[in-house]
């Protein structure tokens, strides 16, 4: 009776291990080949950031000089960021609190904020200066946004007083208390550079990088207004674009007079232009950025 009961077992465990054993004859199904591996920076983290244009731009532009046979970097996402918010608060201003002001931006931000302000290492702007290692906005914002309406209600909106000459210098004061006040100079390497010197550096000429628009409302290579809600209106867009698309409010055409006393486009913006498109030499690159519509990272 053992002998029969020991063979049954025998069969049960013959059958699962052949159930377990894979099926060499089944096909191994589509392989991958790396023809080419471009060589790329490390990933970095935006965090609690609303700042995806500018982290993605700039490892793009990172890649871009390794591509170019330059050395691998890591560039600061603050300095550009920074230098943005200062930006974005004297068009806050002067339009009287009616466009946008959050985190959000695009790819165009870094590559002007580049050609307005040089850039540095992430060595000698980390940005992090609130206690945190990595970015977190989610105070940040509120203070600077508060600080803006501040000033307008008590100037323009409530009193009818012109604004004060300390306003700039106050946004500033609290931009260096949470990202670090900036660096004229500092060292790399061994050597010493501006932010200017370093950007001219590079193996690389931002005026390369456009951005180009998909549109067929407008005549191909004209520069024209792109009809965001909450658009800048200093922002143009040359099937090539720039300025800010960030935003919310719908209402009104950009480009227009407003009734509204001290608002207005800023000088030169038009709907097209005939200008002819830039030269950019024979070769030319877009930057792979982000547009935020929504003042989102």
């Amino acid at each position: 009776m053992k002998k029969p009961i020991l063979a049954a077992l025998a069969l049960c465990y013959a059958l699962g291990a052949a159930a377990q054993t894979p099926d060499t004859a089944a096909p191994e199904g589509y392989r991958f080949t790396d023809v080419k591996i471009l060589p790329v920076t490390p990933v970095k983290d935006q965090s609690r950031s609303g700042t995806c244009w500018c982290y993605s731009t700039l490892s793009f532009l990172e890649s871009e000089i390794l591509r170019a046979g330059g050395p691998e970097l890591d560039l600061s996402e603050m300095w550009i960021v920074r230098n943005i918010y200062f930006e974005k608060a004297v068009k806050y201003v002067r339009m009287h609190g009616e466009i946008n002001f959050a985190e959000g931006g695009a790819s165009h931000d870094v590559t002007e904020g580049i050609k307005n302000h040089g850039i540095v290492p992430q060595e000698a702007y980390p940005g992090f200066n609130y206690g945190t290692e990595k970015a977190d906005f989610h105070e940040l914002s509120r203070v600077l946004k508060a600080y803006l309406d501040a000033v307008m209600e008590a100037s323009t909106k409530s009193s009818n007083k012109p604004l004060s000459t300390a306003w700039k210098r106050g946004f500033n004061a609290i931009l260096d208390e949470y990202f670090g006040p900036m660096p004229e100079t500092f060292t790399y390497q061994g050597k010493e550079y501006t932010p200017r010197t370093f950007a001219d550096s590079l193996p690389i000429d931002i005026d390369d990088y456009i951005d180009i628009s998909s549109f067929t409302h407008h005549p191909f290579y004209t520069q024209f207004i792109i009809e965001v809600p909450g658009l800048q209106p200093s922002a143009r867009r040359n099937d090539g674009r720039r300025g800010q698309c960030t935003g919310k409010r719908v209402s009104r055409r950009v480009g227009h007079r407003r009734k509204r006393k001290g608002i207005q486009p800023h000088q030169g913006d038009r709907y097209r232009t005939g200008r002819r498109p830039r030269r950019h030499g024979r070769h030319r690159s877009r930057a792979l950025g982000k547009t935020d519509p929504e003042g989102e990272g």
